[in-house]
C-alpha cells in the first residue's frame, strides 16, 4: 500500500516507489473497456484536483475491444507501469474479469507500485482474488486514495468550485457524480 513520509513524499509498497521527494505521483490510468467520457472525467479530476500526473495509453494504444490481443495488451501494461508510481484500473459494467488484470498485478508488484481498482457506476465489481489491489468504490474512496498519494493535496473542500483541490464526496454537483457512486 502507500505510506506518507513526514516531509509529505509518498512511499508506495514498502518504499520501492519511484516517487521520491515532493515530485507529483505518476498514475497509470488503465481505462480499457471504459467509455471515453468516464475515462476523461476521472483522468481530469485526478490530474487537476488531485494534482497528479495521469498517464493514459502510455504510448501504446489499446482499443476498448482489445481483450484478446495479448501482445498489444502486454506492451500497454509494460509501458504504463514503467512510467508510473501507481496504477488505477477503472472497472466498468462491461469489464468481465479480464485475463490481463492478474498480469497487471504481477507487473505492478514487481515494479513496487501501488495498485487500485475503481468501480464505476453500474459495475458490480470483481470477484475475490485481487488482494494486490486497493478497492475503491466511489468518490469518497477515490478522494482518500488521491489524498494519500499526492503530496500537493492537503485538504478536501465541501463546495467551492473555485478551489482547485479535491471536492468532498457529498458536495452538490460533484464533477464525478455521473460516473461514480458518492457514498463509497
Amino acid at each position: 500500500m502507500t505510506d506518507i513520509n513526514q516531509d509529505g513524499s509518498t512511499v508506495c509498497n514498502g518504499g520501492n516507489s519511484r516517487n521520491t521527494g515532493l515530485e507529483p505521483a505518476r498514475l497509470f490510468l488503465v481505462d480499457v473497456a471504459v467509455s471515453p467520457e468516464s475515462a476523461a472525467a476521472v483522468a481530469e479530476y485526478i490530474a487537476l484536483r488531485g494534482k497528479m500526473n495521469v498517464i493514459r495509453n502510455a504510448g501504446t494504444d489499446v482499443a476498448v475491444d482489445s481483450g484478446d490481443d495479448r501482445d498489444r495488451m502486454e506492451r500497454y501494461l509494460a509501458a504504463g507501469i514503467e512510467k508510473a508510481t501507481c496504477a488505477l484500473v477503472l472497472v466498468s459494467p462491461v469489464l468481465q474479469e479480464p485475463w490481463w488484470l492478474a498480469r497487471l498485478a504481477q507487473r505492478g508488484q514487481s515494479a513496487g507500485i501501488a495498485l487500485a481498482l475503481l468501480t464505476l457506476k453500474g459495475a458490480s465489481g470483481l470477484s475475490a482474488g485481487y488482494e494486490a489491489f486497493e478497492m475503491l468504490r466511489g468518490i469518497k474512496s477515490l478522494n482518500e486514495y488521491i489524498f494519500r498519494l499526492s503530496p500537493d493535496v492537503d485538504r478536501i473542500i465541501f463546495n467551492n468550485p473555485e478551489y482547485g483541490g479535491l471536492m468532498a464526496h457529498t458536495a452538490p454537483n460533484h464533477p464525478l457524480d455521473a460516473f461514480l457512486d458518492w457514498q463509497h
